[in-house]
């Protein structure tokens, strides 16, 4: 258990992908339920979240897999004589996707659930339960993402300041390199990150540069971001370094 004052959205996230937790995350204000995540191997798998945000239908037309009129034809089937059915298995039955597309899709719609969690704000607490499927009732099967680019998203759109800072600080006048066990392809960066990124696998970088290439908030946060995600090693800048 913990708040996100303490440990902050990503950093949680990050600890259950280091320890490939399988279980599942209930996120609150209060008594009130925020979100409630399923882990499986570390990775998220499914979320609710008490905000109506990314319904599936709306996520595949966002994408362009379904059509207006396919999303309203499933919506109207939704509330059958016989009780709700999921709207991906709808859209199945009236062959507007494959199975497939509604994969795709669904992991687009953790993805982009997992992006939304990183507004709620610090007050916010979160409990652990190991090995318990508490989103067994609800929806669709579990389809796990790769939660390496959706996280740098999540931390380039809404970074927690205070912990970026903080890390900046910290590192102060040390160099970054790439880790050797670095997956830094993984991220999905954009070309002008990714030049950032190489720099960081040719030669040992000061934060600083990094800075001046990114602008200070981008630049500072994606010094936070490797670092939480241990992609870089930090090299004192006093000491004689080896040959690579």
């Amino acid at each position: 258990t913990g708040s996100f004052i303490k440990t902050p959205f990503p950093h949680l996230m990050v600890y259950a992908l280091e320890r490939r937790l399988t279980g599942t995350f209930e996120l609150s204000r209060g008594s009130i339920s925020m979100a409630t995540i399923l882990v499986m191997g570390g990775c998220p798998a499914k979320i609710r979240t008490s905000d109506p945000v990314h319904f599936l239908g709306n996520v595949l037309l966002e994408l362009g897999m379904i059509s207006p009129q396919h999303l309203q034809a499933s919506l109207g089937a939704m509330q059958g004589p016989q009780g709700p059915r999921l709207q991906g298995q709808l859209l199945l039955e009236m062959q507007a996707i494959d199975a497939a597309r509604l994969d795709a899709g669904l992991r687009s719609q953790v993805e982009r659930k997992v992006e939304h969690l990183f507004g709620l704000s610090t007050d916010t607490t979160f409990a652990y339960f190991d090995n318990v499927d508490l989103l067994s009732r609800y929806g669709a099967q579990p389809t796990p993402i790769d939660p390496f680019p959706v996280l740098w998203r999540g931390c380039r759109e809404q970074p927690a300041l205070e912990h970026v800072d903080a890390t900046y600080r910290r590192v102060g006048t040390a160099l970054l390199r790439a880790a050797p066990t670095a997956q830094l392809e993984r991220f999905a960066f954009t070309p002008q990150e990714q030049q950032a990124v190489e720099m960081l696998r040719q030669r040992p970088t000061r934060p600083v540069d990094i800075s001046t290439m990114l602008g200070p908030r981008l630049g500072q946060t994606l010094v936070y971001f490797l670092m939480i995600m241990k992609q870089v090693d930090l090299i004192d800048a006093t000491q004689p370094m080896a040959p690579a």
